[in-house]
């Protein structure tokens, strides 16, 4: 079973090429690779400052394919890439996708076919603010704007080859100001969408990223998560945190269980990658110790890993 890494803020100190030279050393198999890098979240909310789509194709093509090329010279694989976020403008109560949000999404489809990657995490857009758990009204809202929008993407999906994860989110209510439950946030909701749209595009074109930590934010237990999920949990987000707080670091520096967790994955037959998207860990360490962050990240990855194959406690 493969191990990966988000690994933003190791290419932000190290750059991509080295990046990917130093996760293999750390034992890596494979990267969830940033689309993020080339539109920040200020960028897809509001349209402020540069992203890297804003210059001619040609451009944004060719970064993309050297990338690819640093990634096969350095034996990585890109196993999933994460579009640019948010996937709408958030404006109080209301969900507005705006033509930037739509082309951002479809673009990262592109770049991920371009990347020779088969699947790309889009996260569904939301309002920031609102409890679904206790407006039923807003989560039907949510719901039929999130089918609309997804389903236009799905002649991207399908021309690129390329499969489109929904993952849980949370908001924070904005009464309480507390973490808490927003659209997908739930396995038994990310169902529902999921086979609602490969219904609609006839095929399987969307499937799951559970991010482990946002479990824990929602209230939700990661492992009767994953197991209600089955076989639609084709990515994983694995990262520690705790309620109220969305750690995105190594094991066991927060509250995740990772033996009932490891004990999920082998009960429904997971075989995508073990993907880490813990990049809080390596980012407040200096250039100097970018490399032994990530060798620390990769033997909490190898042991985790060692869980699920059934071996270590």
């Amino acid at each position: 079973m493969k191990i990966s890494l988000a690994p933003s803020g190791v290419i932000r100190k190290l750059g991509t090429e080295k990046a990917f030279r130093v996760l293999k050393e750390a034992g890596f198999d494979a990267c969830d690779y940033p689309i993020t890098l080339y539109a920040d979240s200020r960028y897809a909310k509001e349209g402020i400052g540069e992203s890297l789509f804003d210059l001619p194709e040609k451009e944004y093509i060719r970064v993309f394919d050297e990338v690819a090329a640093m990634a096969r010279k350095a034996g990585m694989e890109i196993a999933q890439t994460h579009a640019p976020y948010p996937s709408n403008t958030r404006d109080e109560d209301v969900i507005i996708i705006t033509p930037r949000n739509l082309r951002l999404s479809r673009l990262s489809i592109r770049m991920t076919s371009r990347l020779e990657c088969p699947y790309v995490v889009i996260h569904p857009a939301f309002c920031h603010n609102i409890n679904l758990d206790l407006n039923p009204e807003a989560r039907a809202r949510c719901k039929a704007e999130n089918m609309a929008y997804y389903s236009a993407l799905i002649p991207d999906l399908r021309t690129y080859g390329v499969r489109c994860c929904l993952e849980n989110m949370y908001g924070r209510d904005s009464e309480t100001r507390e973490l808490c439950p927003t659209a997908c946030s739930h396995a038994a909701e990310m169902c529902e969408w999921i086979d609602e749209l490969n219904a609609i595009a006839g095929e399987e074109l969307f499937c799951a990223c559970l991010d482990i930590g946002h479990c824990l934010i929602t209230g939700d237990d990661p492992a009767a998560e994953i197991r209600t999920l089955g076989h639609r949990l084709q990515r994983v987000h694995l990262h520690d945190a705790r309620p109220g707080w969305d750690g995105h670091t190594i094991p066991y520096l927060g509250e995740v269980d990772w033996v009932s967790v490891a004990a999920a994955l082998r009960d429904i037959g997971y075989a995508g990658p073990l993907n880490f998207e813990a990049d809080s860990w390596p980012r407040p360490f200096p250039t100097e110790l970018q490399e032994a962050a990530v060798q620390m990240s990769g033997a909490a990855a190898k042991h985790f890993r060692s869980l699920v194959c059934g071996r270590g406690e």
